[in-house]
């Protein structure tokens, strides 16, 4: 299955979508300018998006400003992902995947 990525810190359609495009045994290459600061999420953003995000194909990517940001002990960048389980709360046994598939 091909994969790429969104990078929503990248200005323009689909944030590298179309240029991170990689095919099975192939590799992809591609560069931005990280204009606006902030901290953004990346995902992979080939169909079935929502299957791709819920098996771990996301992350953050920080984009610190020119200058810098001011110094700290440390840092965190803190992301949290949800699986949705078929089956009624409290219901014992082993779960499989929500049919819904989808983020909410």
């Amino acid at each position: 299955m091909p994969h790429n990525i969104d990078l929503h810190a990248v200005t323009g359609p689909g944030g590298g979508a179309a240029s991170s495009f990689t095919a099975p045994g192939h590799e992809s290459q591609f560069t931005f300018k990280a204009i606006n600061p902030g901290l953004y999420v990346y995902h992979c953003a080939t169909a079935p998006v929502g299957m791709h995000v819920a098996n771990g194909m996301y992350g953050l990517i920080l984009v610190e400003p020119k200058d810098g940001m001011p110094k700290v002990d440390k840092e965190y960048y803190v992301m949290q992902g949800d699986f949705y389980t078929a089956g009624k709360y409290g219901e014992e046994g082993c779960r499989g995947e929500s049919k819904a598939g989808q983020i909410l």
